[in-house]
């Protein structure tokens, strides 16, 4: 009743849910009839055959982890939610309370993840309704999930009709920001409209004199009007009465809970006071059976009918418990932690029936801090560490401080930095040096790597390293995030590795994923600081390698063993990790994770030469970065579409992205990152064959890592660029020292990039020094290492430097075949600019001299397309596909030196008859 344009609105909203993803948020002051207009959408829903989950939390729920998902699963049949992938499945299972496993608690990611996946099956069998009233009381883990699941909706036939409060009391801040909602603001009802509905729930009319009183009185707000309304009845009060108004409403509302026994009063009282409440935990807590009471609070439609104890309104609950004492409440919440089951709900009564710390009590609420962490709430469990912190005796104080300490990295894991550093700087202040400020430092440390850089991070390790005492295994710990957090000194990230391997050899039952952990990083340091391979350790670690290890020992060891075989070239290998990898955080949860690996697999994906797989995991990798809101990590997806444009030969698309990569990495003083980006640009500037850009950006990248101690070169990979600038520019006294260089690193650590870039630039300086027999037998040399390599556009390189100087030694057949082989592989990769190098070469070698001999393959379809038949029409003959026939032509036209069918076919009419027999 004088709802038309909102339902409209609703209507529209419903409609649009099958073309893709819509969020409609309904506003407005309390008892304004958002909660009507929001069942009466669900109704619509299910009258259009959409699936509903929906859920009402309650103020009394908003401290109980995933009490709001658990609503909105609780329709989502068991088989349903096995389709998902494993790890997200099993969040969910644990999270909504299906199931109990401490061993294995789910990340808040995985959960996170697990909703969005099952509302994305739903959705393919028919338009889904995520519906969510009282928004505001959304209890923070559920908050959490949503979040993450709405911002990755986007074609889902999935709606959100979510109604919130706008109270001045709770401000405007949302637990749940809708993104690109539709807002609906629910204004005040005409007269009219309130005459309808006083008459329709009081069965009866006002007087038009008294029905304009009360409609200026309540401002056309319909639960007021009806609040004033029934008290007018029930006080049988006449036109010129004063009316019941008092300033707050909730005395008005109060007046009237008032009417009812005192057996209701109290069954109601214990309702708000429960998150969820129930006949049997009522019952348990009155000694009674309650149903005489809920039956006389549904007759007053205090709380709505049906076997689900719900107050009709938020404000009944809120009065009722409002309206009793403290002391009774704090008996109540006594009584109430021994019937209700739920140990999270157990300590939230027991935290608020007591006055001074009590160690009992802190205990609980540690427990159900476990319990939250082990269904993926750390929100939830952050809070619950801290209320145990904070109810622990002063007798107590080191325990005290563990539980905030716990707080603290709960916090870190929830992604509230703010709150996780807030906390970890008061204990790094307040406790005694020892191994259990240690580990707030080592928290320290990370709050610092992700909002201040290095240096405070390297300082807070060596804090915890120097106070981590007879704690070996701690030791070892803190000397591991010191080498994963020191970026700009390799000295000391080897020699914290190497103390590492020192402890865990020291210690025989020291856990797994720390060895593993400790002796990947120490090889992985060690090589990349001039050290060699040693494969014999990296062996024993992946021995030891947890299998399904969550910890962050774990993980750090699974993605320095796929960084490990990346740069000593078992590409394909590292490929599979990756891939396997992407795979596990993504079904975990973990999208930073599975961005990490992603942003990898863009450079791999480079490699091998499939540029647009490389450019569709730069883009997916750079989606979630810009989520994070970490500038590096920008700077990070940045560069990696920067370099893919280059291989394209998106010149000024490459040129701009690195750019702005660069002035972010630089403004971090981030050597690793600058690294990077120098080596984009300076291919880039080589690929337009501005060399003198390319030999200072070049240098620049060289500066950058010998600064920082790192030795090898397999970590950026820009030094046989670099020694080609050089050769070019003709400096070929500094070419031969940066050869010689890369020679002994080779020496050190031979495998296939390294050798082939030895043996190419080896060729180069040769060649611009005129010895070209020496040039083409480096090459050649290279050639050979290149079939252990598997990097298509740099034996395309390769190619082109052996068939220019081939050329140069008037070999210009051969020449030809080595520069069309280049030629080949560069149009097939898509690389613009190096093909035009290739053919610009090729047009070099045009001579007066017989044209090379076709294979049958060329030959048969050069026939056939001089005969006139068009390319797919000669692959339906051939039964080969178009492509093949293009490939197949391009290189008869480039051996025969003609550029048209017509030349195409004077030529073959010339040439002899195909062989036969």
């Amino acid at each position: 009743m004088g709802r038309e344009a909102e339902l409209r609105a609703v209507d529209a909203f419903l409609d649009s849910i099958d073309d893709g993803f819509s969020v409609l948020a309904l506003e407005g002051e309390q008892g304004i009839g958002k909660t009507t207009i929001w069942r009466e959408s669900i109704h619509r829903a299910r009258g259009r055959g959409y699936s509903v989950l929906a859920c009402r939390p309650g103020q009394a729920e908003a401290k109980l982890s995933f009490a709001a998902l658990a609503d909105l699963l609780e329709p989502v049949a068991p088989e349903k939610l096995r389709l998902l992938p494993e790890p997200q499945c099993h969040a969910l299972e644990v999270a909504s309370l299906r199931i109990s496993d401490q061993r294995s608690p789910p990340k808040p990611r995985a959960v996170a993840a697990g909703f969005r996946g099952i509302v994305s099956h739903l959705a393919e069998q028919c338009p889904v309704l995520v519906a969510i009233d009282d928004v505001q009381w959304l209890d923070s883990a559920s908050a959490a999930a949503l979040a993450f699941a709405l911002r990755r909706l986007s074609d889902e036939r999935v709606g959100v009709l979510a109604a919130h409060r706008l109270d001045a009391r709770l401000g405007r801040r949302r637990p749940l920001e809708l993104p690109s909602a539709q807002r609906v603001q629910l204004s005040h009802l005409s007269l009219a409209a309130i005459h309808e509905v006083l008459k329709r729930r009081l069965g009866r009319s006002l007087p038009r004199p008294l029905l304009v009183r009360l409609y200026e009185a309540s401002r056309g707000n319909p639960l007021f009007a009806l609040e004033i309304a029934r008290e007018i009845v029930e006080s049988s009060l006449g036109p010129t009465d004063p009316l019941p108004v008092p300033n707050d409403l909730r005395r008005l509302v109060r007046r009237r809970l008032a009417r009812f026994s005192p057996e209701t009063r109290e069954a109601l009282l214990v309702a708000a006071a429960l998150g969820e409440p129930t006949q049997e935990l009522l019952a348990a807590a009155l000694g009674r059976d309650p149903s005489p009471a809920l039956e006389e609070a549904e007759d007053a439609e205090v709380l709505e009918p049906g076997e689900q104890i719900q107050f009709a309104h938020p404000l009944y609950s809120a009065v009722i418990y409002g309206a009793a004492s403290r002391d009774r409440r704090r008996e109540l919440h006594r009584r109430l932690a021994e019937v209700v089951g739920d140990i999270e709900e157990r300590a939230r009564h027991l935290a608020l029936a007591v006055q001074e710390p009590a160690e009992q009590v802190a205990a609980v609420l540690e427990e159900a801090a476990l319990q939250a962490s082990n269904r993926g709430a750390t929100a939830a469990a952050a809070a619950l560490w801290a209320d145990a912190s904070r109810l622990t005796p002063a007798d107590k104080a080191e325990t005290g401080q563990l539980r905030l300490l716990e707080a603290a990295q709960a916090r870190f894991d929830s992604a509230d930095t703010a709150a996780a550093r807030a906390l970890v700087e008061r204990l790094v202040r307040e406790m005694a040096p020892g191994p259990s400020r240690a580990r707030a430092w080592l928290l320290m440390a990370l709050v610092h790597m992700y909002e201040d850089g290095p240096v405070p991070a390297e300082e807070a390790c060596f804090n915890a390293i120097a106070e981590a005492g007879e704690d070996l295994v701690l030791e070892a710990e803190a000397n591991l995030r010191l080498s994963l957090v020191c970026i700009d000194d390799f000295e000391i990230a080897r020699r914290a590795t190497q103390r590492a391997v020192e402890v865990i050899r020291a210690v025989p039952d020291a856990p797994d994923d720390l060895a593993a952990c400790a002796l990947l990083d120490d090889a992985y340091i060690r090589f990349l600081t001039g050290g060699g391979i040693d494969r014999a350790q990296v062996a024993e670690a992946e021995r030891l390698m947890p299998t399904d290890g969550e910890t962050w020992l774990a993980v750090r060891a699974q993605s320095v063993l796929y960084e490990w075989s990346k740069y000593i070239d078992d590409i394909v290998r590292a490929r599979h990790l990756l891939d396997k990898t992407a795979a596990s955080r993504r079904a975990a949860g973990d999208e930073y994770g599975a961005a990490l690996a992603e942003h990898h697999l863009s450079e791999v994906d480079c490699w091998l030469g499939d540029w647009a797989r490389a450019r569709e995991y730069a883009l997916s990798s750079g989606r979630v970065i810009e989520q994070a809101g970490n500038p590096l990590w920008r700077a990070s997806a940045l560069t990696d579409l920067a370099r893919v444009d280059a291989h394209l030969g998106a010149a000024a698309e490459a040129r701009e992205g690195a750019l702005e990569a660069l002035a972010i990495a630089e403004e971090a003083e981030d050597p690793w990152f600058s690294a990077s980006i120098l080596f984009v640009l300076g291919f880039l500037e080589l690929s337009v064959d501005d060399l003198v850009a390319a030999e200072r950006w070049l240098s620049l990248a060289d500066s950058t890592v010998e600064r920082v101690g790192l030795a090898e070169p397999a970590r950026f990979r820009f030094h046989g660029d670099h020694i080609e600038a050089v050769v070019g520019l003709g400096d070929l006294d500094r070419a031969r020292s940066l050869l010689a260089r890369l020679q002994r690193r080779a020496a050190v650590a031979p495998r296939p990039w390294i050798l082939v870039m030895s043996a190419r630039c080896e060729g180069l300086v040769h060649a611009a020094s005129g010895r070209l027999g020496d040039a083409v037998a480096a090459l050649q040399r290279a050639l050979r290492e290149h079939e252990d390599l598997e990097m298509p556009f740099e034996l395309a390189r390769t190619l082109l430097s052996l068939g220019r100087v081939q050329r140069r030694m008037k070999q210009r057949k051969v020449a030809r075949e080595t520069l069309g082989r280049a030629l080949d592989t560069f149009e097939r990769l898509g690389a613009p600019l190096w093909a035009e190098k290739a053919r610009s070469e090729l047009q070099r070698t045009h001579v007066r001299e017989a044209p090379l001999e076709l294979t049958p393959s060329e030959e048969q379809v050069a026939r056939l397309a001089a005969s006139g038949l068009k390319n797919r029409e000669i692959a339906k003959r051939l039964f080969i596909s178009p492509k093949t026939v293009e490939a197949n032509l391009a290189r008869a036209y480039r051996k025969l030196a003609v550029g048209s069918r017509a030349e195409l076919g004077a030529v073959m009419a010339a040439q002899p008859p195909p062989r036969t027999g």
